[in-house]
């Protein structure tokens, strides 16, 4: 292992190289998994909203951008949520 120095505080570190080949795995914290092993998760009711109002707002109103018909599809959602409560 080499030692090195940082550039701007003049500290020392070492390098680590991992020389693991690619298909071997470490134990490890759970973010360091790769996300296609974990379940997926179901969406939001707002996001299943979006997915399938999107296009229609988008159409009806083709000069928006897509944070403008965002903040629609929002007020669409919530007087949605009202009327059906």
């Amino acid at each position: 292992m080499k030692k090195w120095r940082c550039g701007r505080c003049k500290g020392s570190f070492e390098l680590i190289v991992n020389n693991m080949s690619a298909g071997a795995t470490t134990p490890g914290p759970a973010s360091a998994t790769p996300s296609a092993s974990l379940t997926p998760r179901t969406p939001n009711k707002f996001a299943m909203f979006v997915k399938e109002n999107y296009n229609v707002v988008k159409q009806q109103n083709k000069d928006l951008k897509h944070g403008d018909v965002m903040k629609q599809l929002s007020k669409l959602f919530a007087e949605n949520k009202i009327t059906t409560s």
